[in-house]
């Protein structure tokens, strides 16, 4: 399961930034999660809330933002968005499309205090 190895890099970055900080508390942690970044979202908030017990996260809300996938066509240069990995632009029906947005996953803000 990569979501706990997820939720260890998650719950370390909060805590440096914390501790470099000098808070006593976390109170939130923001994540940008992609459609299509391969997460899966109960395992990884699972996983999250068993790492940050008795840690300064402890308490911490989790929020989580998700990015839809979007795609570019190379042929016909259309923006589109989508679920399926393996897409074809709905203009030209060319699957020449590169991924532009949705495979990340980032913690996006860190509220401390």
């Amino acid at each position: 399961m990569h979501e706990m190895a997820i939720a260890q890099n998650i719950i370390e970055i909060a805590e440096e930034y914390a501790v470099k900080s000098a808070a006593l508390k976390v109170n939130e942690i923001e994540l940008d999660i992609g459609k299509l970044a391969g997460i899966e979202l109960e395992s990884l908030l699972f996983a999250i809330d068993v790492i940050k017990e008795g840690t300064i996260c402890n308490s911490a809300k989790m929020i989580i933002n998700h990015v839809e996938a979007q795609f570019n066509c190379t042929e016909c240069l259309s923006t589109f968005n989508t679920e399926n990995y393996y897409a074809k632009c709905p203009v030209c029906n060319s699957h020449k499309v590169e991924i532009i947005a949705g495979r990340e996953m980032r913690v996006k803000s860190i509220d401390i205090n």
